[in-house]
């Protein structure tokens, strides 16, 4: 799949300032949710698949619009589907939620079903990872660090 194939007559470094600003814009409006101990916490879901390399096509024709439809859904901060440019057939679906009610919908969603179903095309056991994210920073950490 190449950038074309997403915002068709978009230069790459252009998509990526797009989807920066998507998800900027989705972070102010939907801020994350909070816990009883008054902490805020996100959920980074992640699902690396290793394809048949037949099948990438038709696994990026499935989860791309997949994609799309997820960053509408209630409390989805971001959805964002990746290649791999260093392993050939690998995909990598990446989508933050503002809470833990908001992952748990999506995860007994019709489009998470679909998921399960495009991950049985995977060639090895895919790898799922649901992290809890209490603190984010952004390039003032680099700022910082480099003085």
């Amino acid at each position: 799949m190449n950038s074309e194939q997403i915002f068709p007559g978009m230069d790459i470094a252009y998509q990526i300032c797009v989807v920066f600003m998507i998800a900027l814009v989705q972070r102010t409006l939907l801020p994350p949710t909070t816990q009883a101990e008054g902490e805020a916490v996100m959920i980074h879901a992640m699902v690396r698949m290793v394809l048949p390399a037949e099948r990438l096509s038709e696994v990026t024709g499935i989860l791309c619009p997949m994609a799309e439809r997820t960053r509408a859904e209630r409390g989805c901060l971001g959805c964002h589907l990746y290649r791999d440019a260093l392993e050939e057939a690998v995909l990598t679906l990446e989508d933050t939620w503002a809470g833990e009610a908001d992952l748990e919908r999506h995860l007994r969603s019709q489009e998470y079903r679909q998921l399960l179903l495009v991950m049985e095309m995977a060639r090895v056991r895919p790898e799922v990872r649901f992290d809890r994210v209490s603190h984010s920073t952004g390039f003032e950490t680099v700022e910082q660090a480099r003085g």
